[in-house]
């Protein structure tokens, strides 16, 4: 049976997931609606900073998966949706009418980790690597980083774990794999164990490649009542993103508050490694020159099969008036 598009997964995708936000009533019909891909609370933390600071406010909807965030974006379920750069530009190339307007986090963070007796790049040779398969980024991206480094992919056996980058991990802790590519909260609770380190990070190989996009519908954009609140959304993500940098420990505060089941120690860990990384969205988190170099990459690689025209999908309005507000930093 042929293989569903990435569009297709979207409009056919499961049922919306429970909102983010706890305590939802009928008060918050007039919120701008956010619609996050995923649980990750890293991901969340702008938004949690903005909301905390009375930068934002907002309604988040959580949903499984970027497949499912742009269906709620399209079926009107959500005003804005969180949406990976490649799924982004998949959907795009496919014929989805939208708006990419700005990222609070800009920049990849996956890293690539190793068991601990692995001291380069070199040593993968040989080595089993866990991923989620051909064409997902863990894999992807790592070949990007071994053919940077000279190494001879032919060499290292691939192998996709199911689950989640939790399983990555898991995989190298069970000594099923010796490398593997994994978001920064699963890397570093990964090294917190002893047994895994990080390697190396995408965001000081790679800067260029975008992350996530928030995404509009085309027909909404310019609606007028919902204008200021996406003005206010990529003003308030460019503050919190510059607040996370500045003021760390109180960003760990807030992060713990709203994952209490979070360790405060993992979280503060997590929080540095972010922004060493330097992967907020500073000033906008999107630039024609990210861009460009993005769909580059994905291009090169052969993830994206589709023809996209950025000049279409990004619209820089809102980053530009944010920041001729706060300036750039």
């Amino acid at each position: 049976m042929k293989t569903a598009s990435f569009l297709q997964r979207a409009i056919m995708g499961a049922a919306i997931c429970v909102s983010l936000a706890s305590g939802a009533t009928a008060a918050a019909a007039d919120k701008l609606k956010i619609v996050f891909p995923t649980s990750s609370a890293t991901l969340a933390l702008p938004y949690l900073v903005a909301q905390k600071k009375g930068w934002l406010d907002a309604e988040a909807i959580q949903v499984s998966g970027d497949s499912n965030a742009v269906r709620a974006l399209l079926a009107g379920t959500g005003d804005v949706a969180i949406v990976g750069a490649f799924n982004a530009f998949a959907a795009a190339g496919e014929g989805a009418k939208f708006k990419a307007i700005g990222s609070w986090q800009g920049v990849n963070d996956y890293e690539l980790i190793v068991a601990t007796d692995i001291g380069g790049m070199k040593e993968i040779e040989g080595k089993i690597f866990a991923g989620t398969g051909p064409g997902g980024p863990p894999e992807e991206f790592s070949k990007l980083l071994f053919r940077k480094n000279g190494v001879d992919i032919s060499r290292i056996r691939f192998i996709a774990v199911s689950g989640g980058h939790a399983n990555i991990v898991q995989a190298l802790l069970a000594g099923r794999a010796s490398a593997g590519m994994v978001n920064t909260i699963s890397a570093v609770t990964g090294v917190r164990t002893g047994k895994v380190k990080i390697l190396v990070s995408m965001a000081a190989a790679y800067p260029q490649i975008g992350y996530v996009y928030n995404l509009v519908r085309d027909d909404r954009i310019d609606d007028p009542a919902l204008k200021p609140k996406l003005q206010q959304l990529t003003t308030a993500g460019i503050k919190a993103s510059r607040y996370i940098m500045d003021h760390p420990d109180e960003a760990v505060q807030i992060l713990v508050q709203r994952y209490p089941e979070l360790d405060p120690a993992l979280a503060a860990d997590v929080v540095q490694e972010l922004n060493r990384n330097k992967v907020w969205g500073m000033d906008g988190g999107i630039s024609k020159e990210q861009v460009d170099a993005t769909l580059d990459i994905f291009k090169s690689t052969g993830m994206l099969k589709a023809d996209v025209d950025p000049n279409r999908l990004f619209d820089y309005r809102f980053i530009d008036a944010a920041l001729k507000e706060l300036g750039g930093k």
